[in-house]
């Protein structure tokens, strides 16, 4: 299409009373391109060719990688454009295998009928004869704000024999500018500013003055109404910062490390891309899992992570949620692992998104056969008769080629209370998950527990701190009451071992959260009041066992449709003591 006929469709999708659905435009250039300048309402596809290149990434998996709301919105309603119009900076004819190709072939096969086309000549002419349409566009979000990388780099103006001007190739000026480094936390943005300071939440009936003397001076610190948001947002602001330099040297080339290098590689995340479930949470290769039973071909990679806090014995995995094409590499890693219990912090479906599939088996279709391994459907119910935000199913795992008595029964233990990014509305239900899950009689010689959510980086790296700060509690109760910040160390510690673990500033307090409401366990009842009953320094408070509800038997998955409570009784404090 030439720019005057895709001027004209702009024209009328930017009219106030206009078709908002004239013309969608891609943006296909380098994202350091489209943050300098493009064409308004265009949504930047930055994708590495390697990825668009293969069948089975499909315009779904594509829109994971977009950063803006706007952008997912849009791109997510490509059905319903008259026109589909892409373009890189100077129009280049699509050939087989280009970017621009690939894009267009799969909105083919996804049953775009209308109009698809390219502009002749790219942005480089489009913008030099309608300026007027092209803008700087906004790079943060209130959903997913954008890495800042400081200045951006300058264009290069070439004069052409015709005395106009177009813009060339950005030059770098700064190496560290790089466009994997931007993909690789572009979903919830490496914030190395502090924008927010997020206050702990205190358990009902708190009163600090009455046990002050009885919490580690770093918990005091947090929780401080004066300052302790500004300490937390501090701290959070140096994992970050620690993230952003470790990512720097990460994915710099050779050459432009400086003599620095760096132990840490993502190269096989980058090369088995259609078993990651987003395009920007890749495992470490020193740390990640690797599956020893491979036949006929197949790699021994799946996106989990070994994880291993700095304090007492607890041991993870950390995975992102399986995809239908990984549910086999999912239950190898569960049984060679050792793996009984599995931890699931995310509902099949957040948002309109699918967040995980279905990987276990159902009372409907109770058995599973992924390859030399078999999955049975045996129980399934809820903890608590009127709070649904907690499944426990019981499943039977049996491998094919060992002797029949190899069989084990596992255990995964569901909390849908707890949105993808946020956090609960109190500390409660993840204090329940984390007890269910430690109570469920597992042999001495059991191997990691598998936790995930859905990328396997922010509430995953949330519940497994504060689990491995209050098991450390029970067994070195001097580390804990100490004057080190645990939790900060925990979080530092993981993050190099799995991109991304605690995400966000306010999943990073409410890991104090939890520890604070968790210390206020046990509690005894006088006068139909709540008292806090806490340790003294050095000593630990005992976890009561749980007594188990009788077994509901659901002939379908009861998953929540609502979310946590919006605030905590004393029946929900009942559940400890």
């Amino acid at each position: 299409m030439s720019g005057n006929t895709v001027s004209e469709l702009l024209e009328q999708a930017l009219k106030v009373n206009g078709d908002k659905n004239a013309v969608l435009l891609l943006d296909m250039r380098p994202a350091v391109c489209k943050v300098v300048s493009s064409i308004k309402t265009a949504v930047g596809v930055s994708v590495s060719n390697m990825l668009l290149r293969r069948p089975m990434y499909s315009l779904d998996m594509l829109t994971e990688q977009l950063t803006t709301q706007r952008e997912i919105q849009a791109f997510s309603n490509w059905r319903q454009f008259a026109n589909i119009v892409l373009f890189d900076a100077t129009g280049t004819v699509p050939a087989k295998g280009t970017p621009m190709f690939c894009i267009a072939q799969k909105l083919r096969k996804e049953g775009y009928s209308a109009r698809l086309g390219y502009i002749r000549g790219g942005y480089n002419a489009f913008a030099h004869e309608h300026a007027s349409l092209c803008s700087v566009p906004k790079t943060t979000s209130p959903f997913r704000s954008r890495l800042h990388l400081g200045s951006l780099p300058k264009m290069m103006i070439k004069p052409t024999e015709s005395g106009s001007t177009v813009c060339e190739t950005p030059m770098m000026e700064n190496p560290n500018v790089n466009p994997l480094f931007e993909s690789v936390r572009q979903a919830m943005g490496l914030n190395t500013n502090i924008t927010e300071e997020v206050p702990v939440r205190f358990p009902p009936d708190f009163s600090l003055n009455s046990i002050r003397d009885r919490l580690p001076v770093w918990l005091l610190n947090a929780i401080d109404i004066r300052s302790g948001k500004k300490v937390l947002a501090e701290y959070f602001q140096k994992v970050e910062i620690g993230e952003k330099k470790r990512l720097a040297l990460l994915t710099a080339p050779q050459e432009m490390r400086s003599n620095r290098t760096t132990d840490l590689s993502i190269c096989a995340g980058l090369e088995k891309g259609l078993k990651n479930r987003y395009n920007h949470v890749w495992p470490f290769d020193h740390t990640r899992v690797r599956i020893k039973e491979c036949e006929n071909g197949e790699d021994d990679y799946i996106n989990a992570s070994f994880l291993e806090p700095p304090f007492g014995q607890k041991r993870y995995i950390g995975a992102q949620a399986p995809l239908p094409s990984t549910f086999q590499d999912f239950w190898k890693v569960i049984w060679e692992q050792e793996s009984w219990v599995i931890v699931m912090l995310t509902r099949e479906f957040e948002a309109g998104r699918v967040k995980c599939h279905k990987y276990w088996p159902t009372s409907e279709q109770p058995v599973m056969e992924l390859g030399p391994l078999r999955v049975t459907f045996l129980s399934e119910y809820r903890v608590e008769p009127d709070n649904d935000s907690i499944l426990v199913r019981h499943m039977q795992l049996r491998h094919l080629h060992r002797s029949e008595d190899s069989v084990r029964v596992i255990t995964q233990i569901q909390y849908t209370g707890w949105p993808d990014f946020g956090v609960p509305d109190t500390p409660m239900d993840v204090l329940k998950v984390i007890q269910l899950a430690n109570d469920h009689g597992v042999p001495a010689s059991a191997g990691p527990m598998m936790v995930h959510c859905s990328a396997g980086c922010g509430r995953t790296g949330a519940f497994c701190v504060i689990d491995s700060v209050l098991a450390d509690l029970k067994t070195h109760p001097e580390t804990v009451m100490g004057e080190t910040d645990v939790i900060f160390a925990s979080v530092n510690r993981l993050r190099e071992q799995r991109l991304s673990m605690v995400q966000c500033l306010r999943q990073f307090v409410f890991c104090y959260e939890a520890i604070l409401w968790r210390l206020a366990v046990p509690l005894t009842r006088n006068n139909n009041r709540l008292q806090l009953s806490l340790p003294r320094k050095g000593l630990v408070p005992q976890t009561p066992s749980l007594s188990f509800p009788r077994r509901i038997s659901i002939t379908q998955p009861a998953l929540s449709r609502g979310i946590a409570p919006a605030t905590t009784t004393n029946k929900e404090f009942s559940f400890f003591a």
